[in-house]
């Protein structure tokens, strides 16, 4: 009811939480469920990704077996420490450009690591100006002839 809504806006400014009230939107701007660790190691035969499959939620370790590296095509991977629903937003969204690309058949391919690399910078660019950020750090590796 909006009474009750007023009600909670004033306990908030009570509570010094002004930021809520005005933009609602914004009080979840952070990284809740976290993954850690993620490298990458080139050698003369390609690319090693490693990430540890943990996944924490504070200082509590919610999920143990978690998959952070995302296998692209057979040329390319990414893998990502952070927030985790933003690795799966990001995943999703490089899937369905994979997706589209291979049904457009017009020639041009979105196949190379150099490809996926600009894409995710420049969706990255495009978030942080929006003022929503993705609470992710990305690691684009493979191979191309």
């Amino acid at each position: 009811t909006p009474c009750d809504l007023e009600q909670k806006k004033e306990k908030l400014k009570m509570q010094g939480r002004k930021n809520l009230v005005e933009n609602p939107l914004q009080h979840s701007m952070g990284a809740v469920n976290v993954g850690t660790s993620v490298m990458a190691i080139r050698y003369a035969g390609g690319v090693m990704v490693a990430a540890d499959t943990a996944i924490s939620y504070g200082g509590m370790r919610k999920v143990k077996d978690a998959r952070r590296i995302e296998k692209l095509n057979e040329e390319c991977v990414f893998a990502s420490s952070g927030e985790m629903a933003d690795f799966q937003e990001l995943a999703k969204q490089l899937r369905l450009r994979q997706e589209h690309d291979e049904i457009s058949q017009d020639g041009a391919t979105f196949l190379a690591p150099r490809d996926y690399f600009n894409f995710i910078k420049n969706h990255n660019y495009r978030r942080r100006l929006n003022m929503d950020p993705l609470w992710c750090t990305t690691i684009v590796a493979g191979v191309s002839q």
